[in-house]
């Protein structure tokens, strides 16, 4: 399905054609179901709005505040963040199932948080030595989430969507009199590149994630993910 995204009405000007994603089923796109599945579909959007933005942004990487830029940066962020969050939820449902905690009696989904889930993975019969790798890498992923500059990639990547959310716009780094990319943490980066990266990130970790979640007691079926990396060992990119 073709999407034609248009200047202002009347103007009769088109600024970008993107082709819209109509299917297939998320179940088949990731090879997987229920909760597995909304994890790897959460990692496939974020590459999607990722690719999006490398067209919108053109050769040069022009990353200005066009609205069909700021609509991919919004979503390659969010879903990067969300990935993330649907990996928590599938581990408290698999610690809660592994310690058959009643449905009247389990966690509130408004309540989930990766601190609650930690807990529930400490659990004696749950914290194996697959758990506390994880739990130690997540550990450090979010290290110093709620300091003035987190220190962790998750914790920095965090920061950056809820800056995006509650600021009418990402601030953009010059150089040169040139805008050359998004400002990361104070630092120049290029868009592009860096959310590439933070998508095989979140591959990989919550990857991580699912494989613990099913052998500690998550509901549904998983196969391999063919998930093409944008960057592979050796490489410069995609």
């Amino acid at each position: 399905m073709d999407a034609r995204e248009t200047g202002a009405p009347g103007t009769g000007q088109v600024s970008s054609e993107v082709r819209w994603p109509a299917g297939p089923h998320y179940f088949d796109l990731t090879g997987s179901e229920g909760r597995v599945a909304w994890v790897r579909y959460r990692v496939w959007s974020a590459d999607w709005h990722t690719r999006t933005l490398k067209e919108l942004g053109g050769p040069q990487g022009s990353f200005d505040r066009q609205v069909g830029i700021e609509m991919a940066l919004d979503g390659a962020l969010n879903s990067l963040s969300s990935a993330f969050d649907a990996g928590v939820a599938l581990l408290i449902g698999a610690a809660e199932n592994s310690r058959d905690i009643g449905e009247g009696n389990r966690l509130p989904v408004f309540q989930y948080r990766w601190q609650a889930c930690r807990d529930m993975l400490n659990y004696p019969t749950i914290a194996k030595a697959e758990v506390w790798d994880l739990i130690i890498k997540i550990d450090a992923a979010l290290e110093g989430e709620s300091l003035r500059k987190p220190i962790g990639w998750l914790a920095q990547l965090r920061r950056l969507r809820n800056r995006a959310a509650h600021q009418d716009s990402l601030a953009r780094h010059h150089a040169g009199g040139k805008l050359t990319g998004l400002s990361i943490q104070g630092q120049g980066a290029d868009a592009f590149t860096y959310l590439a990266e933070m998508c095989d990130r979140l591959h990989d970790l919550t990857e991580q994630m699912i494989q613990v979640a099913l052998r500690v007691g998550a509901q549904g079926t998983s196969t391999p993910w063919d998930r093409k990396m944008w960057k592979t060992p050796g490489s410069g990119g995609e």
